[in-house]
């Protein structure tokens, strides 16, 4: 079988040949299936934003040639089988789990929803319904902190492909056709950039059978990977506020960065912003000083690379890879009062970390820290295949257990020079959703201070002496704009 990979990642010898990804655990009772199509959010089209996003949801939760939408729930509940789908910037991904005794009738099932979607019209209503909804109730109504971090994407890739939201725009989802839906189908969901991967007791021969499958159904049109625009920096501190009520201003902070997992740079960059915010935990500087000493939020993080949460845990969702990536700091909803204290404090945090980089005690603190938390980012099935199909995205090495050894010989100079190459303080994009964005746009462009609002007395007196340098950090090359939430998307 052609680019059979197993744990070990492999590029395909040609662009013209399906890739197939395996990871055979005997002992697991389900089986697991990410398949990924190199089709996303980027292909979507000018005036069809949202195409990608609405396709994928279609597929996962509508009908085959043969089943209504009706029928496929019935014949899925009695095997507790689960389908779900991620669509990002460039890539489409249908997950599929059951249990090993129900193999045959759930890939019967899974398969056939994939390679022969029902495209029914009353399907179609729904799902579109349901995406038009997503971006205009609940992202820009009812979910501040994920409208401040698509604001964020928004800011930095003005013009570019992936500038728009995954999920859509409201004029773009309004324009997506079911016959529009059926030719992007088939233009983009190829035999040749489709990924295939399988884990668990998996059948002899079976994996062979599921590429026979796809390779037989989907068009042999040659893949070509679609250009990008290299993004630009912003020119100093570019502020943009949304317009919007909300109990708290929720604060994304940016910049695109010239590297990803596939650079020997990435992995001491992540250890530098494991050190400067990892994501919900108490090991990151951030959320030690922003939250622990001032309780100012409920978290404060920061992101070598795109970062979206995996369901109630506390890790990144994997496949999800792109080619050009972001740092991004996220400052979860902070009283009003407080939003801009706490911009400047996190920018002043990383002018720090450039300036004076990690000591060999924090740097040696936090690889530990990485080293073991790093492993229970691939504690299941299905995201253990994730993580390794990311891998073959990005190059062929196994991600995880490329960064367990290079970790043991990573050195605090190392970190400290991809600090000082990568990171910027004063060339980012400030993004915060708030319903004072008149009076801080003021206070901005006057340059006046910011001091903290304490609900309580008892702070500590170094702490309150740092606040006073804090409150009057110089925002350089600033400029700010106010944008209304309706003008959004």
């Amino acid at each position: 079988m052609k680019n059979l990979i197993m744990g070990m990642m492999m590029l395909a010898a040609s662009p013209l040949v399906a890739k197939v990804v395996l990871l055979e655990s005997a002992a697991s009772p389900t089986v697991v299936f990410r398949i990924q199509f190199a089709a996303g959010s980027i292909h979507d089209g000018q005036g069809m934003e949202g195409m990608a996003q609405m396709l994928g949801e279609m597929i996962v939760s509508g009908g085959t040639k043969d089943l209504s939408y009706q029928q496929v729930q019935e014949l899925l509940y009695p095997m507790a089988g689960e389908m779900d789908v991620i669509v990002d910037k460039e890539t489409t991904t249908f997950i599929g789990e059951v249990h090993r005794d129900h193999l045959a009738k759930f890939y019967k099932l899974f398969s056939g929803l994939i390679l022969h979607p029902r495209f029914d019209p009353q399907d179609f209503a729904r799902v579109k319904t349901n995406a038009v909804n997503a971006v205009e109730v609940n992202l820009k109504s009812a979910d501040d902190e994920g409208l401040g971090k698509e604001g964020l994407q928004w800011a930095l890739y003005p013009g570019h492909p992936y500038g728009h939201p995954v999920r859509g725009t409201f004029a773009g989802l309004k324009a997506v056709t079911l016959d529009a839906m059926k030719a992007f189908y088939a233009g983009h969901y190829l035999a040749y950039n489709v990924t295939l991967g399988l884990a668990g007791p998996l059948p002899k021969d079976f994996a062979r059978h599921v590429e026979k499958d796809f390779t037989k159904a989907l068009p042999k049109t040659p893949y070509v990977p679609l250009p990008l625009p290299e993004p630009k920096a912003p020119a100093g501190v570019d502020v943009t506020l949304i317009q919007k009520e909300a109990m708290a201003s929720a604060v994304s902070i940016g910049f695109p960065v010239a590297v990803n997992r596939s650079s020997p740079d990435f992995i001491p960059l992540l250890v530098a912003l494991s050190y400067l915010g990892e994501h919900r935990t108490f090991n990151g500087l951030l959320m030690n000083r922003m939250r622990g000493e001032r309780g100012l939020n409920y978290g404060d993080y920061a992101y070598a690379e795109h970062f979206r949460q995996d369901g109630g845990s506390t890790f990144i969702l994997p496949n999800i890879p792109r080619r050009q990536q972001y740092f991004s700091i996220w400052i979860r909803p902070v009283a009003h009062e407080n939003a801009l204290f706490s911009t400047r404090m996190a920018l002043k945090e990383v002018k720090t970390l450039i300036e004076q980089g990690l000591s060999k005690e924090e740097f040696e603190k936090t690889r530990d820290f990485l080293s073991g938390y790093s492993k229970l980012w691939v504690q299941t099935l299905s995201r253990r295949l994730g993580f390794l199909m990311d891998s073959q995205w990005y190059g062929g090495k196994d991600y995880i257990q490329d960064l367990d050894k290079r970790l043991k010989t990573l050195t605090v100079e190392e970190v400290n020079t991809a600090v000082k190459k990568y990171l910027t303080w004063d060339h980012v994009a400030v993004v915060m959703v708030t319903p004072e964005a008149d009076k801080m746009k003021r206070i901005l462009e006057l340059g006046l201070p910011t001091p903290i609002t304490y609900q309580a007395e008892g702070t500590a007196c170094e702490v309150l002496q740092e606040d006073k340098a804090i409150e009057s950090f110089a925002l350089p090359n600033l400029h700010v704009a106010i944008v209304p939430v309706e003008n959004l998307f």
